[in-house]
């Protein structure tokens, strides 16, 4: 929600019992679906971990010629899917003067330069045990930390909040991409 021009705020709302009026989540809360499954309800906090300035306080698909659906057939490359993938699900917060309070380490716009996205670098927050680690291996995704992070279900994870589902398709066009990728600008 916008109060004022650059003042905008998150809410998570959920349904009431009675399936007839949503309700102000205060805080977190993770609630039990059917199934064994839950659903985590973010805080006004979380939302705005990712729904940052840099990002125009949006998540997800925007207006770029450039984006391509992870699922889109040929001619989009293998690149271009991993890379659109990267852009919308974790550019928002992996940009320049995004929220993280820290130098940008990773700059995973699409249309950021290879050379420029730091994809190619050794990993800033840890090699996740993952024996001569670089974010990105050329033909390994085995021995990318990128990789294992979107592999990873705990703390390790990214995005960090609200995912407990691995996006095989997403997570297909990144190995795919890695496993194409002949060497690192």
């Amino acid at each position: 929600m916008q109060h004022e021009v650059e003042d905008r705020v998150g809410y998570t709302y959920a349904w009431n019992d009675a399936q007839t009026d949503a309700e102000l989540v205060v805080g977190n809360r993770l609630a039990a679906l059917p199934g064994g499954k839950s659903w985590y309800f973010p805080s006004t906090s979380d939302c705005t971990a990712c729904h940052t300035p840099a990002a125009g306080y949006t998540l997800g698909h925007e207006a770029l010629a450039k984006l391509v659906p992870v699922a889109a057939p040929p001619p989009a490359t293998s690149e271009q899917r991993a890379r659109s993938y990267l852009h919308a699900n974790c550019s928002s917060c992996h940009r320049e003067g995004s929220a993280t309070g820290v130098i940008v380490e990773l700059d995973l716009r699409i249309d950021t330069p290879l050379a420029a996205t730091g994809l190619c670098g050794e990993p800033h927050a840890g090699d996740l045990g993952i024996a001569q680690a670089r974010v990105v291996v050329p033909r390994a995704p085995e021995r990318s930390v990128l990789v294992a992070r979107l592999r990873s279900l705990d703390e390790r994870r990214m995005p960090k909040l609200a995912s407990r589902v691995l996006d095989e398709a997403g997570l297909a066009a990144v190995e795919t991409w890695i496993r194409e990728l002949a060497s690192c600008p």
